[in-house]
């Protein structure tokens, strides 16, 4: 082979080689832009086998809030985006609302409700000494009469009432200093820290305080918006199993130490053959701690599922059912204090290594998740066979409504609004259809497109909330096991969508209408998946389809296509190599109706002839 051929040959494969890398980073940045927080894969490899665990000789005592922090926390250095992410810590505060005297009549005969008093006015109007000639405030005053409580009605008229209804308070109303009663009630207070600010300020925060405790996953926060709160669907990662035993409320465990459970609570942990706990916190119970290597919130049900198994081992020794798969739950903080035993909260830890979660879910779950996702896969190819039934019925139900035909009996499930019904179906069948080409993995648009099925559903039935529901239900099943909500949050978090429907009723412009390109950007639809879908398609890809269409129909009128031209004159030339251009012209011509002598020669060039 010559060296021109070889390099030739070298340009070529790099040049394949090239493209094909170009394409597969296209799909990492395709796939980054679906998990709002980027490729985490390298976390599953945080932890080690549990064969390889290095276990201190001597536990480490610890009662610094900043230790537990780096001992939970440390991974976070590893993340690319560790600004939103946020560590919570949270402790009980006690503050009194004001209540009726009905209601403290009631409150005052239960046991263990605290009550305070203070001192303020109330404002009384007088109904006969109001103006014959009655106005705005005449009308105020009697609703405040009827629905206010007196010291409310004196805040809102006295005290920050405009000078106008300060007058009229004055003339035609009595004040009076009361008591009012206060019920204590308890909150949790919660702060939320960047890890490097956790190590730096959490001891000072929380060190001494009663009642204060620790996040077990990591959440996203939006601090550009200060929205910072402690919800399950913004869990970014799971870091730790965990279990809280009461094991204090037991009678036949009532009166061991806490050093005495945990040698029970071992020995039932190697009969079971499950890892002991990296760190044990003891408040007056028990918590025990896994530390396992960070795994993404869409792997939910397999953290529940370890969950579960840690319960069903620990449940004699008083494990908390309530807590099991609470995914926002707070653990004790080191340093603290216990409100009823008046003790501080301390810890052991017995390794700085974490577990390899895929190793425990591999151990005690072989096949579980597998046998999960086909079962949601079938549920998925079921719900989108289903729909297209239902689509190609509906069809057939806008061709008779155009020709004038309708039926008298129709679908119950469906309005008398064809056209509508026809478009929102197209939306629902391709939404269904883009969960099914990502294999049910919808992380990031879980809820919106619950919330779609919902809205587009109510508007094809007319306000059915029970069939929406259903739908929707269907829906949440047939994705991938790997989500951030429950059925019950699903339900909750897409309620709006029945007062959205009710302003679609009144007014179709009020409703929500989106775009194309609106729903084709948000959830991120490639070029790929657009090619197979029915409406959800951007500009791009309807340009597309419409320059395939025209084609199509001028084939039908006899347009010929340029290959099958250039397939026939080639043929032509190596079965009549001496044929001039004019002569090659006709026969096409003859053939196919139509040719012209320039793509003659056009395709004379391409071949060097």
């Amino acid at each position: 082979m010559s060296k021109v051929s070889e390099a030739l040959l070298f340009s070529s494969e790099w040049g394949i080689s090239f493209f094909r890398t170009q394409k597969e980073m296209k799909n990492i940045v395709q796939e980054d832009k679906r998990t709002p927080f980027g490729n985490r894969t390298h976390l599953n490899n945080v932890g080690k086998s549990i064969s390889e665990i290095k276990w201190r000789i001597k536990p480490k005592r610890f009662s610094s809030p900043s230790t537990q922090v780096e001992l939970y926390f440390n991974w976070l250095n590893l993340v690319s985006d560790e600004r939103t992410r946020r560590i919570i810590a949270a402790s009980l505060i006690d503050y009194y609302i004001p209540v009726s005297d009905e209601e403290y009549e009631k409150l005052k005969k239960k046991k263990d409700i605290e009550f305070k008093y203070i001192s303020t006015f109330a404002l009384h109007f007088d109904l006969r000494k109001m103006p014959k000639e009655r106005n705005s405030l005449c009308y105020d005053a009697e609703m405040e009469e009827m629905t206010d409580e007196p010291f409310i009605t004196y805040k809102q008229w006295v005290e920050e009432g405009t000078e106008e209804q300060k007058f009229f308070a004055l003339t035609y109303g009595r004040i009076e200093e009361v008591k009012i009663p206060l019920v204590k009630r308890k909150s949790m207070s919660h702060r939320f820290y960047t890890l490097s600010r956790a190590k730096k300020y959490i001891s000072k925060d929380f060190s001494d305080l009663h009642d204060s405790y620790l996040n077990t996953s990591m959440t996203y926060q939006i601090p550009s918006k200060k929205d910072f709160r402690r919800l399950a669907e913004r869990v970014t990662e799971y870091c730790l199993l965990f279990a809280e035993l009461d094991y204090y409320k037991i009678d036949k465990y009532k009166d061991k130490t806490q050093k005495e459970m945990l040698k029970l609570i071992y020995k039932e942990l190697d009969k079971q053959g499950f890892p002991h706990p990296t760190e044990v916190i003891f408040p007056r119970g028990l918590h025990l701690v896994w530390k396992i290597s960070p795994i993404a919130a869409y792997r939910s049900f397999e953290w529940e599922l370890m969950q579960k198994k840690i319960h069903s081992i620990l449940e004699p020794f008083g494990a908390d059912k309530q807590t099991v798969t609470d995914k926002v739950r707070l653990l004790r903080i080191v340093g603290s204090v216990h409100s009823k035993t008046g003790k501080k909260v301390w810890g052991h830890s017995f390794t700085d290594d974490r577990y390899l979660f895929d190793e425990l879910i591999n151990t005690f779950y072989p096949g579980e998740v597998e046998r999960e996702k086909e079962r949601r896969r079938k549920n998925r190819e079921k719900y989108l066979k289903k729909q297209e039934q239902k689509f190609e019925v509906l069809k057939g139900g806008l061709s008779q409504y155009l020709k004038g035909e309708r039926k008298e009996k129709k679908d119950e499930n469906y309005t008398s609004n064809y056209v509508g019904n026809i478009i929102h179906e197209k939306y629902r069948r391709d939404l269904i259809k883009l969960i099914d080409l990502r294999h049910g993995k919808m992380n990031g648009y879980r809820e919106f497109c619950c919330f779609l099925i919902r809205y587009w559903t109510l508007c094809i039935t007319d306000g059915k909330s029970v069939k929406a529901i259903n739908e929707t239900e269907k829906l949440y099943y047939s994705m991938e096991i790997e989500g951030d909500y429950s059925l019950q949050d699903i339900i909750s978090y897409t309620s709006s969508a029945e007062s959205a429907f009710k302003k679609w009723k009144v007014n179709w412009t009020k409703g929500y209408n989106y775009r194309n390109d609106t729903l084709v950007n948000f959830l991120n639809i490639t070029k790929e998946e657009q090619k197979q879908m029915w409406i959800l398609i951007d500009d791009e890809e309807t340009k597309r389809r419409d320059a395939e269409r025209h084609k199509e129909k001028r084939k039908e009128n006899g347009a010929v296509g340029h290959n099958e031209k250039r397939e026939l004159i080639v043929k032509i030339i190596k079965e009549n190599p001496s044929l001039s251009n004019v002569q090659i012209t006709k026969q096409v011509t003859e053939i196919l109706g139509k040719c012209s002598r320039n793509t003659v020669i056009a395709v004379r060039k391409e071949l060097y002839i």
